[in-house]
């Protein structure tokens, strides 16, 4: 609800989202959060599941936060946050033995190269205008 919202209503006086690109400072935001997620979500993981491995559980679940408030935002670069959580993921799934699951984020990855190359054309264009 929170992104469909934003899409729609986000934008300068409550008009539809453009796609911008992030900037330093907000990419610098994003990762000092995300550090201050991920380190209580992996002891949290560590102390009360039985995962055996617990930061690798964690970092793709915090770049999977930051990744979607990223395309709420129409951030271009979401799609290389997704990307990276994918590369994290498909592995991570092959060690616990969930061929399918990782099967599904490999085209899951494609679907994000595909995003991304779709909006850098979109804002190319609007750029151009």
């Amino acid at each position: 609800f929170y992104g469909w919202w934003q899409w729609l209503h986000g934008g300068k006086q409550r008009t539809p989202l453009t796609i911008t690109r992030t900037t330093p400072r907000l990419w610098l935001t994003l990762a000092l959060i995300g550090v201050a997620i991920f380190v209580p979500m992996g002891l949290l993981l560590d102390h009360y599941t039985d995962t055996d491995v617990p930061w690798i559980d964690s970092l793709p679940a915090v770049t999977s936060l930051i990744a979607q408030w990223m395309i709420s935002k129409k951030k271009l670069e979401n799609w290389w946050v997704w990307i990276v959580t994918d590369i994290i993921y498909i592995p991570l799934y092959c060690y616990k033995e969930l061929y399918l699951t990782a099967g599904l984020f490999s085209i899951f990855m494609i679907l994000c190269i595909l995003g991304y190359r779709s909006w850098l054309k979109s804002l190319c264009a609007s750029a151009a205008e």
